[in-house]
């Protein structure tokens, strides 16, 4: 009986361990950008850049566009589904960018998403662009 208390604990803590690492995806990331914001944070109207590590990794990209005010905000491995389910609260919506230039989609794809369900992700992204940044440049 003791065995099998035993094995129902240890089973018990393995799922809660595999269900702890199952949250909002990188939410490390976002917790980071946040941190960021709380430090300094960026004034409306600037020019945002969202999307994947291939934003992320851009490592020129301040000098490409000196003078301006860029907004970087890639996320690791990250999906264009991710991006409107989690990250536009978080990391899209609050700095009313003027212009927006998104890099997602790839990832999506790569994860053997049909290219319909990403131009569907993109049809539902469009109108909350437009809902919450009705003046934004979307590129």
């Amino acid at each position: 009986m003791k065995l099998k208390i035993f094995l129902f604990l240890i089973g018990c803590a393995f799922i809660s361990k595999a269900s702890a690492q199952q949250g909002f995806p990188f939410d490390n990331e976002i917790r980071a950008f946040k941190h960021q914001d709380s430090l300094s944070f960026p004034k409306p109207g600037g020019i945002l850049f969202i999307g994947s590590s291939s934003i992320r990794l851009w490592t020129d990209l301040e000098q490409r566009f000196a003078g301006k005010p860029i907004i970087k905000r890639g996320v690791g491995g990250s999906t264009l589904e991710q991006l409107v389910d989690y990250f536009t609260p978080y990391i899209l919506f609050p700095y009313q960018p003027r212009k927006i230039f998104i890099y997602a989609g790839e990832n999506d794809i790569a994860a053997d998403k049909p290219a319909s369900f990403v131009a569907d992700e993109f049809a539902k992204l469009w109108p909350l662009l437009h809902q919450k940044l009705p003046k934004a440049e979307i590129y």
